[in-house]
């Protein structure tokens, strides 16, 4: 089990049959802000907690995953934290 962000629109999430989404490892303290975004339980809304905080997400890391491989959502993303990842992900596929 490896923690990840669904980066999609809800159309897709509801129709598709996969997901594409960026991973959360390690220690969100070392990041490196050209292609890792620090992501802490407070940027998340609600009671949810990651297992590390801070973690951090790779945005250079984009995986497709069948929908059958996610487990529990633990959580949502605060707005704020969502257009961070965004413009993380436009410079990182260059549009």
């Amino acid at each position: 089990m490896h923690p990840v962000i669904i980066m999609q629109n809800h159309s897709q999430n509801m129709h598709a049959d996969k997901v594409n989404v960026l991973t959360i490892e390690g220690d969100g303290n070392k990041i490196n802000p050209k292609y890792q975004v620090c992501i802490t339980n407070d940027d998340i809304e609600g009671d949810a907690n990651l297992s590390k905080n801070p973690s951090r997400v790779i945005i250079s890391d984009i995986l497709t995953i069948d929908k059958a491989r996610l487990g529990i959502k633990i959580g949502k993303l605060k707005t704020e934290k969502i257009k961070v990842l965004n413009e993380k992900l436009k410079k990182q596929l260059d549009l």
